[in-house]
């Protein structure tokens, strides 16, 4: 990459960090809006990805339910309605096969599959995020903010060890410039951060329990980033978008946080 790449790519980054650390921090609005922002962007790069001569989503209902998948259960949280409201969604869910009778589109069952794709891999997940900013009696942003601070010591120390010492291929039929040296140096970073750093300033968890998260949270966002990498490869597409020069696109971005929310929700929920 040349050096006005570099710099390109450092300033997109520093912005996204300043506009993301500061959302989740501000306020319990600022935090739920900068990732419904998220859910949108995404939305929008998935349905652009799946755009196929074969591939006929109801884009429409699909939309409407992923959004609301994440609108519904946060407005909940934030006290502005019951959460009897949720049900709704089975509404819409049920709608896409029902309304596929209608349209008259070849590979419905595709098309079902497709439409309800966003909700479950976009919305479920970022709204488990959320939800991880209310375990116990009041809002607190710090949890999320340490998560993504793994995620970032791990890709950055991935990217890194794996420039420097990189010769075995992680998972080179999905992505060919991962390797094992990258993924594990970048991950016992990480783990190293959460267990003797982030401990120290987000006391929710013991140090021992950083310790397990942080483990969860490199495994499973690695798997996101592949699951993402194999998604693309699927279609075609080298990046979900190009909103973030440098960056590629916002999915691009939040690929491993989407597996790594489920997995640090189920331990906050079952294990502590």
């Amino acid at each position: 990459m040349s050096i006005k790449g570099l710099v390109k790519r450092a300033i997109t980054g520093a912005i996204f960090l300043i506009i993301l650390v500061g959302s989740i921090l501000y306020s319990p609005y600022t935090f739920t809006g900068i990732f419904f922002v998220v859910l949108v962007l995404a939305n929008a790069e998935i349905n652009r990805m799946i755009s196929l001569p074969t591939v006929r989503p109801n884009i429409l209902l699909s939309s409407i339910l992923t959004k609301l998948t994440y609108l519904l259960p946060v407005g909940a949280m934030l006290g502005l309605f019951d959460y009897k409201w949720i049900m709704l969604l089975l509404v819409i869910i049920l709608l896409i096969p029902i309304m596929e009778l209608y349209r008259n589109r070849p590979n419905p069952m595709v098309n079902i599959a497709y439409s309800l794709l966003p909700a479950i891999y976009l919305a479920l997940p970022l709204t488990l995020l959320v939800s991880l900013a209310w375990h116990g009696e009041s809002f607190n942003p710090y949890p999320v903010l340490g998560m993504f601070i793994v995620i970032w010591v791990s890709d950055t120390g991935a990217y890194l060890f794996g420039t420097l010492f990189g010769k075995h291929k992680l998972f080179e039929r999905i992505s060919p410039k991962k390797t094992w040296e990258g993924s594990i140096g970048g991950g016992v970073a990480a783990i190293l951060t959460a267990t003797f750093i982030l401990y120290r300033f987000i006391p929710l968890l013991s140090q021992w329990e950083w310790f397990m998260v942080s483990v969860l949270i490199v495994i499973f966002g690695t798997l996101g980033d592949l699951m993402e990498s194999l998604l693309k490869r699927s279609v075609g597409v080298k990046d979900s978008g190009n909103l973030m020069p440098g960056h590629g696109g916002i999915l691009d971005r939040f690929d491993s946080a989407l597996t790594a929310s489920v997995v640090f929700w189920l331990y906050m929920n079952i294990a502590t």
